[in-house]
């Protein structure tokens, strides 16, 4: 199993992800069949730009999206965050969360303009919630023509 040594964070920095992390990570997060995370990986052709991916935590859904660095502002976080409320919505969710960092303006405008309302707010923390009503909600529907996101350790 390969991953990255090191993920960046949407400030530019690294979070250190040691080789002997990598097992346990890969079972909690690609692994689990207990139905409380789900985990892809987003791809434009072959070329691999990042990870989409939700958990149960607390009684909330919430969604992670990290894309490598090199791939941003190219619209992937966009296309990653679509695709993953259509996930979500196949699954039955009703609803997504997202904690994001009161300074990233660019997560907060990217969830707001795919519908998601702020519903908790503080110095630093935004708290973001879209309600997902079904699979053909129009705004859950946001094109995925050239990209595609795949369930991780499934064909």
């Amino acid at each position: 199993m390969q991953l990255p040594c090191h993920i960046t964070t949407h400030t530019g920095g690294t979070i250190d992800f040691p080789e002997s992390r990598w097992e346990e990570w890969y079972a909690k997060w690609v692994s689990c069949s207990d139905g409380s995370r789900y985990y892809g990986y987003l791809k434009d052709g072959d070329t691999f730009v990042g990870e989409a991916a939700y958990h149960l935590e607390g009684g909330r859904w919430l969604a992670d999206i990290l894309i490598y660095a090199p791939q941003r502002g190219k619209g992937y976080g966009r296309e990653a965050l679509s695709l993953l409320i259509e996930k979500a919505a196949e699954n039955g969710i009703e609803e997504l969360f997202d904690s994001i960092a009161a300074d990233n303006v660019a997560a907060i405008s990217l969830f707001s303009s795919l519908g998601f309302e702020t519903v908790k707010k503080d110095s630093e923390t935004v708290l973001v919630r879209k309600r997902i009503f079904c699979k053909y909600d129009r705004h859950i529907r946001a094109g995925a023509s050239r990209k595609s996101i795949s369930p991780a350790g499934r064909k």
